[in-house]
Order: C-alpha cells, then sequence, then structure tokens
C-alpha cells in the first residue's frame, strides 16, 4: 500500500486545513516504513517484493532530496513547493534518512532554529505561514523541544542541546508531566498528557530517565526478592534469573 500511494497528497502530521499537499513529514514516515520493512525481510529471511521495495524507497529518497529541499532558502521545507519550515524536518536524522552532521541537514537545522524555536522552545509551524484554520495563539510543542534537544546532540551541538534540554526539565508538572503545548510564559496548555501526537512522541512526554547505573549481583538478588522474602536460603536466592528492575525504563507508558 505504501508503495503505492507514497507520493499522494495528504493533510500532514499537523492537520493544517491548508488543504492536501505533498509534505515531507508524510513521503519521509514511508520511506521509514519501507526501509524498515526491507531490515525486517532481510535480517529475518522473510518472503519479501525486496527489488519493489528497494525501488520505491530510492524513488521517495530522491524526492524529498530533489523537491523537498529548498535550493534558495537551504532548507528542507514543510511541503513540495514551499517556502516555509516545520518541525517535522526534525525527524530526518531520527528515523536516519540523512546524516546529522550532513551540510544540507546543518542548514536546515539553522534555519528552523532560526524561525521557530524562541528561547530552546518549539513551535510545530508558524500559523501566518502555514494558516491552520484554529482560533486563539499556538503554542511551543513539548514533543518537538525533545525532538530538537536529541538532533543538536546528534548535530555535535552538546551545549546547545544540554541547555535546550535543561530548560526543558523546569517546566514539567509536579509529576514531571508535560502538557501538550507549553506557552511562552510557561504555562501548560492543551492536553495533559498529550494526545494524538506523531509516531515516536510518546518517548518523549515526560522527564527522560536516568542513566542506568551499574549493579552488583546482590543488587539483583534484592531486586528479585524485596524485604520481607529473608526466609529463603542465600543458596536459592542466588540461583534466581531476574531480569532486574533497576534498569527497566521507570517512566509511565
Amino acid at each position: 500500500m505504501v508503495c503505492d500511494h507514497w507520493d499522494q497528497p495528504d493533510e500532514g502530521t499537523w492537520e493544517t486545513r491548508g488543504g492536501p499537499k505533498k509534505f515531507l513529514y508524510s513521503q519521509l514516515m514511508c520511506w521509514a516504513a519501507i526501509e524498515r520493512a526491507i531490515r525486517l525481510a532481510t535480517r529475518r529471511g522473510l518472503p519479501a517484493g525486496l527489488e519493489r521495495w528497494r525501488k520505491a524507497r530510492d524513488a521517495i529518497y530522491r524526492r524529498i532530496m530533489d523537491r523537498g529541499w529548498s535550493p534558495t532558502l537551504k532548507t528542507f521545507v514543510q511541503y513540495e513547493g514551499s517556502d516555509v519550515v516545520d518541525a517535522a524536518v526534525l525527524l530526518m536524522p531520527l528515523v536516519k534518512f540523512i546524516s546529522p552532521t550532513d551540510p544540507k541537514w546543518l542548514s536546515t537545522l539553522d534555519a528552523f532554529t532560526a524561525s521557530l524555536v524562541p528561547d530552546s522552545l518549539v513551535y510545530r509551524y508558524n500559523p501566518r505561514a502555514s494558516p491552520d484554520g484554529v482560533r486563539g495563539a499556538e503554542g511551543t510543542f513539548s514533543a518537538c523541544s525533545f525532538w530538537d534537544v536529541e538532533a543538536l546532540a546528534r548535530a555535535g551541538r552538546l551545549d546547545e542541546a544540554r541547555l535546550a534540554f535543561e530548560k526543558m526539565l523546569t517546566r514539567a508538572n509536579h509529576v514531571g508531566l508535560y502538557a501538550e503545548q507549553i506557552g511562552r510564559a510557561g504555562q501548560q496548555a492543551r492536553e495533559l498528557p498529550p494526545g494524538a501526537d506523531p509516531p515516536g512522541a510518546d518517548q518523549r512526554r515526560v522527564q527522560p530517565r536516568p542513566w542506568p547505573r551499574r549493579v552488583n549481583h546482590q543488587d539483583l538478588v534484592m531486586t528479585a526478592h524485596p524485604p520481607g522474602g529473608e526466609a529463603r536460603s542465600r543458596k536459592a536466592r542466588t540461583a534466581t534469573r531476574v531480569r532486574p528492575a533497576i534498569l527497566e525504563d521507570p517512566s509511565p507508558r
């Protein structure tokens, strides 16, 4: 289905009510779907139409690089023929479509930062350039702010990434959750936790988990047998094979 329909216009991930267009994000996700399917089939030896899939994957890649790139603005744009950038371009290096240090991507990152990132907060798009038909002011989008942190880090701009990350940590509520949008004054707006986010956004809704610490054998024993189970012999406890819960992601799903 993806091979047959990837080049058709749609409403895009933000559904800005500007009419169907050939959005870069939609083509990018079609590329990712086919590329991941090829990986799965190849690595697991599954039957697949690899020749057709590769042809479609390569066609999408060339289309984005040719028509999704503005040689005048030196940036990837929101949709074919446009002269604006939106936050969906941040996913390009995150899904490994382009290297995070590619000159084209670094130029895009600069243009994106200049137009949509005030004080480390990230807007999804510019409503004046991409009218969405919704009353009221558009807030910055929490998920996009974390995409920006990751894009900066992968590009090697670690100081900028750390600053943006630490600023975002101060904008969580008392239980570490983020609303879908954050106003310029830091107020939480719209859904909490976010709903109807693009794929991958759920991984960046909450305060990122701490780095896992090194664990020793005693930690594993205590994790498997919390206080109250001391009656079991140490030999029996040692023989128990467990998956250490302290290494699990503590973030709510």
